[in-house]
């Protein structure tokens, strides 16, 4: 289909009541330019009173692009009034505010997380300095808010490293510095959660472990518990969700895990006391589940990452008779 290129130049001269739609999937409603009913495009004032346009710095698909091309080349307003921003496929906004105060967000979380590593190669600097680009002419001419001095600091620590072309050297430094740096912060962080969450287990300190996932996964045991004390302790059982607990079922001989999955307790037994004479290898059958993975940390039983002090308490608890 012929691209409709009116449509483009009508946007930038309609006013904000104003609609448009044409035949080739483009269309806009007052300050939002769309393609496939995605927005590409907005116009909103700039902060020094001149109006801005922000496209979308990702084609998405080639009719998209091509879409985008076309709003650009259209726009009468001078380059630096033209931003390229971080939209996603699907983006639709109702307010204004609602779409800068997600792209400041977006913007944020692209540069603040980028990979330092990375930036020991130049193609990926030149891609943070052209986000950093952008983003900073969006602080400079649309943003309704300044990021927090915090984030911006580590922003700028970034650029710092990306605006280092010429000294190899000094650029790694600063890469290694940054690096040490993070992974300071992130062993303070661990130690304060450790600690938080040490001082959050002391009201549960007689409750053998088993009872203590009980608690943390199923509602009817100990109802006297509050909904948010569970989801508190699944958070620290479980920070990332990946993993899964077992225990002995409530009644009968068996086990369940905390998928509402349920294994035969000879079975499991047998495991438990293979597992203790060190005869357990990974491919080995269990049940209808193979084991996939065994490590210090964990052992994976089919989808069941189960963590190896669970394992350590059901044998205390199903061969040794100890409450665990």
């Amino acid at each position: 289909m012929k691209l409709d290129r009116a449509i483009f130049h009508r946007f930038f001269y309609a006013v904000e009541s104003e609609s448009g739609r044409a035949k080739s999937n483009t269309s806009f409603d007052g300050w939002e330019f769309k393609s496939y009913r995605t927005t590409i495009g907005v116009k909103t004032p700039g902060k020094d009173g001149r109006p801005v346009l922000l496209i979308a710095d990702s084609s998405f698909s080639s009719t998209t692009g091509g879409h985008i091309s076309a709003l650009r080349y259209a726009c009468p307003y001078p380059a630096d009034h033209i931003i390229a921003v971080p939209f996603t496929w699907g983006d639709v906004w109702y307010k204004r505010e609602n779409c800068i105060d997600d792209l400041l967000r977006r913007f944020i979380d692209r540069l603040s997380n980028w990979e330092v590593d990375r930036l020991k190669y130049a193609e990926s600097r030149r891609n943070f300095l052209r986000v950093y680009g952008d983003f900073s002419s969006f602080l400079e001419l649309v943003a309704l808010k300044r990021p927090a001095k915090a984030v911006m600091q580590k922003i700028e620590e970034l650029a710092a490293i990306a605006n280092e072309t010429e000294d190899r050297k000094k650029r790694n430094e600063l890469i290694s510095g940054l690096t040490a740096k993070r992974e300071a912060v992130e062993k303070r962080k661990a130690a304060a959660e450790k600690r938080k969450h040490a001082e959050f287990l002391k009201q549960f300190s007689d409750v053998p472990y088993l009872d203590l996932i009980r608690i943390a996964y199923w509602d009817h045991f100990r109802p006297e518990v509050s909904h948010e004390t569970r989801a508190t302790l699944r958070g620290i059982f479980n920070p990332d969700n990946s993993l899964s607990y077992v225990v002995p079922e409530f009644l009968g001989d068996g086990v369940i895990t905390t998928q509402d999955v349920r294994m035969d307790g000879r079975i499991v037994r047998a495991m438990l006391k293979a597992w203790k004479a060190g005869r357990v290898k990974v491919g080995q059958h269990i049940g209808l589940y193979t084991l996939r993975e065994m490590t210090d940390e964990y052992v994976q039983i089919g989808c069941h990452k189960i963590p190896m002090q669970n394992i350590r308490k059901l044998y205390s608890a199903l061969i040794e008779g100890d409450e665990a």
